[in-house]
């Protein structure tokens, strides 16, 4: 797996290697793609080769360094095991281990005194496995608000790395209700080729309407990269921002062309939402 760093003294020699040659041969692709019978495909071939120039710059300067991948598996001994539960400690692991003896013990032997065994040890699980939780939700809650108003970033990272805000979001809706609801989804019939555009007022158009249908130009490109933030984590396609940022001045005209292509196409696709097919924005 690679991983990309960004450092201040690469910046410089990361321009430097882009491919003068490739960028201008992506150019002329642009230049001559025909917008009526453009396809998803070539465009996502266009951005693809975008995306290898700048991927092999960074590798020629040293920006693009191996990442280790680290085997997360962990052994039965929760010293070494990264337990989902926070409140699971040594003491509810000692009683679990407990009981599952007592059980194993109680199905072997079927006994008075084992099934009593059995009860006891699982009353004394629980209880433990209550009273950690319970002291862990309570200690969680005061950190939560000391740190909404002294730490809010804090507050937020701790808030993020609680495992039970997604879990209870999910368990409000049951497996039902998602069937239910896509079975409908796949019930709706849509009419392919029909024409929305007749049922738009056109005394409605205001200037706001001509500034959206506008084609994309290259200060609107400029200041949207110029916003980008340093220090982010890249996407799937490896591309920082300061790459954009750095590559910019020799490859702007292809970030405007591959653009304004995809608003054309994603317009040409959408086009029974919007009053022209250029209103991408």
């Amino acid at each position: 797996m690679h991983d990309l760093e960004s450092k201040e003294e690469n910046l410089q020699s990361f321009n430097d290697c882009l491919n003068d040659e490739n960028i201008v041969c992506l150019n002329d692709k642009l230049d001559a793609i025909d917008i009526a019978s453009v396809s998803k495909d070539s465009i996502n071939s266009l951005i693809e080769e975008c995306n290898n120039i700048i991927i092999q710059a960074a590798s020629e300067c040293g920006m693009l360094k191996e990442k280790n991948i680290v085997n997360n598996n962990c052994n039965r001994n929760i010293k070494n095991c990264k337990v989902k539960k926070p409140w699971f400690n040594q003491e509810c692991y000692t009683k679990r281990k407990d009981y599952h003896k007592a059980k194993s013990y109680n199905w072997r032997v079927k006994s008075v005194e084992s099934k009593n065994n059995l009860i006891r040890c699982s009353k004394a699980y629980k209880k433990v496995c209550n009273l950690q939780y319970n002291e862990y939700r309570k200690n969680f809650i005061k950190k939560l608000r000391n740190l909404s108003q002294s730490d809010p970033k804090s507050y937020w990272s701790l808030l993020n790395k609680s495992s039970n805000t997604k879990t209870n979001v999910l368990e409000k809706i049951s497996l039902e209700c998602f069937h239910d609801h896509f079975k409908k989804l796949s019930n709706v019939q849509h009419d392919q080729n029909g024409d929305f555009t007749d049922d738009i007022d056109c005394n409605a158009v205001t200037n706001l309407n001509f500034e959206l249908n506008s084609v994309i130009t290259v200060d609107e490109v400029v200041k949207a990269i110029k916003s980008l933030k340093n220090n982010k984590s890249s996407g799937t396609d490896l591309i920082l921002n300061e790459f954009l940022k750095n590559s910019c001045q020799k490859m702007i005209d292809i970030y405007v062309n591959v653009e304004d292509g995809k608003a054309q196409k994603k317009c040409e696709n959408e086009s029974r939402y919007m009053y022209d097919r250029r209103s991408y924005r």
